[in-house]
């Protein structure tokens, strides 16, 4: 009995103080076209590097009203579906390499071709050719590459090969320089489609290359600005010439200690190019990449992207009035909002792309007092007062009690 009053007694105290302007403190104007049903308001590199790490800050208010919204991100998706295909043929054709024919039985739409083999440190060159009758061949893919390298504990390798959409009942595969018809242990077909990331961009550097005689490579030191922003992908602007090489790519919040993120292969071959290194998401000041050149010459990098996978809020807009996005404010809590249950049921309309204004200060900001301390340590006038009304409700009950006792 005694615990639950004080609990009621002081709940009032612990409950979270409805949203105020005054705690945020950054904002941006948000524009939305009218008549728009739902809006997407994406977040850029100022929102993700003021608002804190989750996010849980963020807020749109509309005439001082709090809005629900839902947070999103714009994912990469991929897509495959196998295609029933059976062997045929299998062999080795001198001067050529070897040679597998893949008959689907039916036409039937295909654009990926997928190997699996035994073979190890090899790097092998593809031709693919699609028929309706095994007599005329044409070739839709002549400058594909596989390949697979171990050195150390690294291990990279690519073994699929894509081609323009197909309905054609035979596939042909070369794969040149190969001598053993069996060291392909299967070739598969499907149909893949991959939309990628809408991407935020985080920064673009050039940075001058500092050797590593011990690694043989050459490393580039990244500074993002911040060490709030949710940095996953790396993509690279290269001088001419052909080239294949490895990439490390770290990350520190003080450039001494740092941790692994991603080991990939960067190339530029014919007809292929690997320009880019996506990893998790990292959201330290600093990244570092080694790029291997062994005994080749070094490539040369002209320019290094930084970027994340979009992040964006979607919201049912009110018609007319200004809408605002507050966020900096490191003491919210995450919001909970009807929105999402709701857009999960329903099938909406697609949603128009709001604009957004720069980052501004926010004028209604107030200064946290510096005393940062336990709530009990910056509030002990209120606790004691919670306290002694606690104390004087128990001793009211204490003397009821009593008095009901000596009745009876």
């Amino acid at each position: 009995m005694i615990l639950r009053l004080l609990s009621l007694a002081l709940l009032p105290c612990l409950l979270h103080a409805a949203f105020d302007a005054r705690s945020s403190r950054f904002r941006k104007a948000v524009m939305i076209p009218a008549g728009s049903q739902f809006a997407v308001i994406p977040l850029d590199r100022e929102a993700l590097a003021g608002a804190r790490a989750d996010l849980a800050d963020l807020r749109i208010v509309w005439h001082n009203q709090e809005q629900p919204y839902v947070l999103g991100t714009a994912a990469a998706r991929t897509d495959s579906r196998a295609v029933f295909a059976t062997l045929v043929d299998q062999a080795y054709l001198p001067g050529v390499g070897v040679q597998v024919v893949l008959d689907l039985a039916a036409r039937g739409l295909h654009n990926r071709v997928r190997f699996q083999t035994g073979e190890v440190n090899f790097r092998s060159k593809v031709k693919i050719e699609t028929s309706d009758n095994r007599e005329r061949w044409a070739t839709v893919r002549s400058d594909a590459e596989i390949f697979d390298f171990s050195t150390d504990d690294r291990h990279v390798w690519s073994l699929d090969v894509t081609y323009p959409d197909s309905t054609r009942r035979y596939v042909r595969v070369t794969i040149a320089a190969w001598k053993r018809p069996y060291s392909l242990a299967s070739a598969t077909l499907d149909v893949y489609r991959n939309t990628p990331a809408a991407r935020t961009a985080l920064g673009s550097f050039t940075p001058p290359g500092e050797p590593d005689v011990e690694s043989k490579a050459l490393l580039y030191v990244l500074d993002l600005g911040s060490a709030n922003l949710p940095v996953d992908c790396l993509e690279f602007d290269f001088g001419e010439g052909y080239f294949q090489r490895a990439v490390d790519v770290e990350s520190s919040d003080d450039q001494k200690e740092w941790r692994s993120l991603e080991r990939g292969v960067l190339a530029r071959l014919p007809g292929e190019t690997a320009a880019s290194v996506e990893f998790a998401p990292s959201r330290q000041r600093y990244l570092r990449v080694r790029l291997y050149h062994g005994d080749d010459p070094p490539v040369e990098v002209r320019r290094i992207d930084a970027s994340c996978v979009e992040r964006y809020l979607t919201i049912q807009p009110k018609p007319g009035g200004d809408y605002w996005l507050y966020y900096g404010r490191p003491d919210a809590g995450p919001a909970q909002y009807d929105l999402a249950a709701v857009l999960a049921r329903a099938n909406p309309a697609p949603a128009v792309r709001a604009s957004v204004e720069p980052q501004q200060a926010n004028p209604a900001y107030v200064t946290p007092p510096p005393n940062t301390g336990p709530w009990t340590e910056r509030h002990p006038a209120l606790l004691y007062t919670v306290l002694i009304l606690a104390v004087l409700g128990l001793g009211l009950i204490a003397v009821r009690q009593l008095r009901e006792g000596r009745k009876k």
